[in-house]
């Protein structure tokens, strides 16, 4: 059995897996758990959080009962099932058509001016008819986006999908961590940097500083914005270095969700968001990553597609203020979608 053969397997077992490769190495992982208890939390192995926990979408662990390279791999140490999972009925989701997002980015504006928030993330989420193997499209995306997270992940009866992340949420070794700003977006053909961008990851920065500080963390760092290339796109990216004693948990808990993927302030963004977007994040907006005894590292969810019914349900979103223009978001939009869209074309009028 090759190892694609390997990973389509799994895909299709009852057992909690996840392939990945980590930014700047084409070398697949694979964590496997020998039984089906991804919801109970585990001091080590991969941890998938959604934007916001509830009973429909839990955090998932999955525990290292096998940790290595897919050639390492043997199915046969695993009493494993075929399990056929119908994924979710795709009912009330809106796919990302023009007008409609241009007209709930306008009524977000409006109430932008009026001051009740300084930014908030508008996302959209793009049903496109799949039911196809993520193996392929997997394998795929760990050649296209070598700077990137990528990963696919499966817990039976709960989540199936993949995704591509460039933004780092936490790395830490012992007690030296770092994390990123990152925002604003641009193709990477001789656009400049537009004032709103610079200002948006501005917020970003800030906010994570001023987190960070409440939590006792010392010899905390930063870097001024430069450019990080993320496939086809390009964002503003500052560094943040930082050393404490505190869990995993507690920094994570600090910093998710940042103004990147939800707004500021925190609370005013939550309410706008959960008022005039349609559909529920799930994962999307989340973060994944794994633990270890003395390294982890998490990496925020933002480019992602997941499984639902026979479709593939992709999701993005992008920043807006009180000076954004609704058609400029609309193509920002667009341009994220397609980096894990591109796999699987559809049309947007």
């Amino acid at each position: 059995m090759d190892n694609r053969e390997k990973l389509i397997q799994l895909e299709r077992s009852n057992l909690p897996f996840c392939a990945f490769a980590l930014p700047d190495s084409s070398d697949v992982v694979v964590m496997v758990q020998g039984d089906e208890d991804f919801e109970s939390e585990k001091p080590e192995g991969m941890v998938m959080a959604p934007y916001e926990e509830s009973e429909d979408c839990p955090t998932i662990y999955i525990r290292p009962d096998f940790l290595g390279t897919m050639d390492e791999l043997n199915l046969s140490q695993f009493d494993y099932v075929h399990f056929e999972d119908s994924g979710y009925l795709v009912e009330n989701m809106q796919p990302a058509w023009r007008e409609g997002y241009l007209d709930t980015c306008e009524q977000l504006i409006d109430r932008l001016q009026a001051g009740e928030a300084e930014k908030v993330v508008l996302s959209v989420m793009d049903p496109r008819p799949y039911n196809a193997i993520y193996t392929d499209l997997f394998l795929k995306a760990v050649k296209d986006y070598p700077k990137a997270f990528v990963y696919l992940l499966h817990a039976p009866g709960t989540f199936t999908g993949m995704g591509a992340s460039p933004e780092v949420l936490l790395e830490r070794q012992g007690a030296q961590c770092r994390t990123m700003s990152l925002a604003g977006t641009k193709k990477k053909e001789g656009e400049e940097w537009t004032v709103k961008e610079r200002e948006e990851q501005e917020i970003v920065t800030r906010y994570i500083l001023e987190q960070l500080d409440q939590g006792q963390v010392s010899d905390l760092q930063y870097s001024e914005p430069y450019d990080e290339e993320a496939g086809p796109l390009v964002h503003l990216r500052s560094d943040i270095l930082f050393q404490t004693e505190r869990s995993d948990r507690e920094i994570l808990d600090l910093l998710h969700p940042t103004p990147a993927v939800c707004g500021q302030p925190l609370e005013a963004a939550k309410r706008l968001i959960s008022e005039l977007e349609e559909h529920d994040r799930r994962y999307y907006t989340g973060y994944i990553g794994f633990a270890g005894a003395q390294v982890s590292r998490y990496f925020v969810n933002l480019r992602c597609m997941e499984k639902k019914d026979y479709y593939a349900i992709c999701y993005a979103g992008g920043g807006v203020t009180s000076s954004s223009d609704p058609v400029d978001e609309w193509q920002e939009v667009i341009n994220k979608l397609e980096v894990m869209g591109r796999f699987i074309p559809t049309y947007h009028d």
